[in-house]
């Protein structure tokens, strides 16, 4: 990606889910250790992670609440 994710850019985006790319933009980390982590240890994480295969995504709104403070507890 040329030009890197911002959290507005996430707020304004109508994806469903989005890449790492996209997440480790915002948080500042790469995206080979957002993975690594997203596979090993999603719950440390502190937002819902989506493994499909060997893929992993991440629920746009619920990434977008977890970054604003707004995540509610997602083991109800």
């Amino acid at each position: 990606m040329a030009n890197k994710c911002t959290l507005e850019d996430l707020k304004e985006s109508e994806l469903e889910l989005l890449v790492p790319q996209m997440v480790a933009d915002v948080l500042g980390t790469s995206a080979k250790t957002l993975i690594q982590t997203a596979r090993n240890a999603p719950d440390s994480l502190g937002f819902p992670v989506i493994k499909i295969g060997k893929r992993v995504r991440f629920p746009r709104r619920a990434f977008v609440d977890f970054m604003s403070g707004n995540l509610q507890d997602k083991s109800r």
